[in-house]
């Protein structure tokens, strides 16, 4: 090997060695459609402003590894792109506006979303647990900025440290975020009285009973999976607990796609649901198949007899 050679290999070493001392950038993704998944519910009755600003859009998370790797979670611009598909699955009207703008309609309140903790552990092992955990902050007032309601849900995901694709981890985590937090607009009261106030002239459903307990609310987060048979697996055992909070959530597998499913939702609701659920069910007993029009039947036999 000539000279200039050498020299030019031992070059070419040392930029290797300052690449790699530099380490790598590692995106985390969110999902890139929006989800939509949620169930089926009655609108609260309010003409909204959704403000999304420019501090959430640009939220993310960042960590850097001993090995010099940046680690980087992005999740700003998907919150941005989520709120909007939740708060039209809750209120009945929805403007968005950005940074606190005026909207170009009159609106009753403004929800504001901001994303203040996202963090993700790892495993001693690559056969250890990896978390990912979500704070979603959620803030309503009226239009002069006096406040309504604020609340923070944690949306979180596992997986192996090692062979779980973290993107995937992710992706659990925000959809449990966005699913608890559309359930907890919803089941608020104060969010609810104060729909009543502003329009006393429409009927608003009361609250239903808060799900606490967390063996019934996961369960309930089961029936928007789309594995049928984790849903049909759920809606047994809800059929097993004195869960009568869990009705709102089991409601909207009247409608799924799957039969299977639409037959055990209504054996469920039969053990937990009372009168006012069989208004929900009626309109099965018109269903195409005889054995969802059968369960249908059973159902409201059983619900018409309860005191």
């Amino acid at each position: 090997m000539k000279h200039p050679q050498l020299k030019a290999f031992r070059l070419l070493l040392v930029l290797v060695g300052v690449i790699a001392l530099a380490g790598c950038t590692h995106l985390i993704n969110p999902p890139k459609t929006a989800f939509m998944g949620y169930p089926s519910r009655e609108k609260i009755h309010l003409q909204l402003a959704l403000n999304l600003t420019d501090e959430l859009r640009q939220t993310k998370w960042e960590d850097h590894s001993m090995f010099g790797d940046t680690f980087i979670i992005p999740i700003g611009k998907s919150i941005a792109e989520n709120a909007p598909v939740l708060a039209r699955h809750t209120f009945t009207s929805v403007r968005d506006i950005n940074n606190g703008g005026i909207p170009p309609d009159p609106i009753d309140a403004v929800l504001t979303p901001k994303v203040p903790y996202i963090n993700r552990t790892l495993g001693a092992t690559s056969f250890s647990k990896s978390i990912i955990s979500i704070k979603v902050e959620w803030t309503l007032t009226d239009p002069t900025g006096n406040s309504i309601w604020a609340d923070t849900v944690t949306g979180e995901g596992g997986g192996s440290t090692g062979w779980t694709n973290p993107e995937n981890i992710l992706k659990t985590a925000w959809e449990d975020a966005l699913k608890k937090s559309q359930r907890t607009l919803w089941y608020s009261r104060a969010i609810r009285e104060f729909a009543q106030k502003k329009y006393p002239e429409v009927k608003i459903m009361d609250p239903p009973i808060r799900i606490a307990r967390p063996e019934v609310l996961k369960l309930c987060d089961t029936l928007s999976s789309s594995d049928v048979d984790q849903v049909m697996d759920a809606l047994k055992a809800l059929r097993k607990m004195d869960a009568p909070e869990a009705v709102p959530e089991i409601l909207p597998c009247l409608e799924h796609s799957e039969p299977n499913v639409i037959r055990d939702a209504c054996r469920t609701l039969a053990v937990l649901g009372n009168k006012d659920t069989i208004p929900f069910i009626e309109p099965l007993l018109k269903h195409q198949r005889s054995d969802v029009r059968k369960d249908a039947q059973d159902a409201i036999s059983k619900l018409s007899a309860k005191p």
